[in-house]
């Protein structure tokens, strides 16, 4: 896998794994309605949020190539699909060889990715 596909991949799984960290200690807290979601964009320093319904999260989610930004966000980032836009979030599908780096890396793969 090339640096700059993996290093694409890790930086997102970074905000990944934070927003999982978030909606199990919303199903812990037993928080209703929307959650506050990080942005997945991976651009450093990003803090913005997305409130989602958790099952719409989960439903994004459930693709470990796909991702929720911020409207503008999805912007520059590199071999990007856009699948959803709204006024308040981006759901993007990462392309190509980002796309199988996210899989690969996508703590809830089953390990056939």
């Amino acid at each position: 896998m090339p640096d700059d596909v993996r290093e694409d991949a890790l930086a997102q799984g970074v905000f990944r794994s934070a927003n999982e960290t978030l909606a199990e200690r919303r199903d812990e807290l037993e928080v209703d309605g929307a959650t506050p979601f990080l942005c997945e964009c991976r651009r450093r320093g990003c803090t913005e949020l997305v409130h989602l319904d958790p099952d719409l999260y989960e439903r994004i989610r459930a693709e470990g190539h796909r991702f929720v930004v911020v409207p503008g966000h999805e912007q520059g980032l590199p071999a990007v699909e856009v699948l959803e836009r709204t006024d308040g979030y981006v759901v993007i599908e990462k392309q190509g060889p980002y796309g199988a780096a996210a899989k690969t890396l996508d703590p809830r793969r089953d390990g056939d990715a």
